[in-house]
């Protein structure tokens, strides 16, 4: 990925300013995430995609809901955007996909 892709961006923007509202180094989350700091560094940056359980552990490493990382609508990005997100094969994923990756994450923030 040599351009950061918005989505990307976004949530890495999400990722930081809770981090730094709990005054928390990188360091401190990449220990309690099992990654290095640069990796970090990098989703912050919205450099490096952000997996999907990694986004959820990011969530338990700040103890907040993963839909509080959200916007207020409950979705990164509006989800005619979300549905235009490529895979890494570079067929954009289909809204059955979509639909399943925003329920995992309600599901994930209902269930704590």
């Amino acid at each position: 990925m040599s351009a950061v892709e918005p989505q990307y961006a976004l949530i890495g923007r999400r990722l930081r300013v809770e981090r730094e509202k709990r005054n928390l180094t990188q360091s401190e989350i990449a220990s309690r995430l099992g990654l290095p700091r640069s990796g970090v560094s990098n989703i912050e940056k919205g450099k490096q995609r952000v997996l999907l359980h990694t986004f959820l552990d990011y969530a338990s490493a700040l103890d907040v809901l993963p839909s509080s990382l959200l916007d207020g609508t409950g979705s990164v990005l509006p989800i005619a955007t979300l549905h235009k997100v490529a895979t890494d094969s570079g067929q954009a994923i289909t809204q059955a996909e979509t639909a399943a990756i925003l329920s995992v994450v309600q599901f994930a923030s209902d269930g704590e």
